[in-house]
């Protein structure tokens, strides 16, 4: 599935972000140098796993026979790495960034 939408950059990257700052006398936003060590240890921890995140799709899926308990274990391993709330979606092109085609049906969140 080919994505349809353009998506800005994140954090220090996007350039609508450094404008207002730097329009308001910021170099930096304290709220991205000063987080509690708890929120650090998790962003570490989601920085680490997103090296596993990407790779190849499995070219032989696995019927699932009971998606009820498949959605329920992937929701209670996303809360195991720190979600809050966790949800499951057939996924569209507007989901999917401009340029990338992606072989899924489903999106977590």
């Amino acid at each position: 599935m080919k994505g349809t939408s353009e998506i800005r950059e994140q954090g220090y990257k996007d350039p609508l972000l450094v404008k207002v700052m730097r329009a308001h006398g910021f170099e930096e936003l304290p709220l991205y140098k000063h987080r509690p060590p708890e929120q650090q240890a998790q962003r570490q921890r989601w920085f680490d796993l997103a090296k596993q995140r990407d790779g190849l799709v499995n070219p032989l899926p696995v019927k699932i026979d009971d998606i009820d308990r498949a959605a329920a274990e992937i929701k209670a391993l996303a809360r195991d790495i720190g979600a809050d709330d966790v949800g499951i979606a057939r996924l569209t092109p507007v989901m999917i960034r401009q340029g990338l085609d992606l072989p899924h049906d489903h999106v977590s969140a």
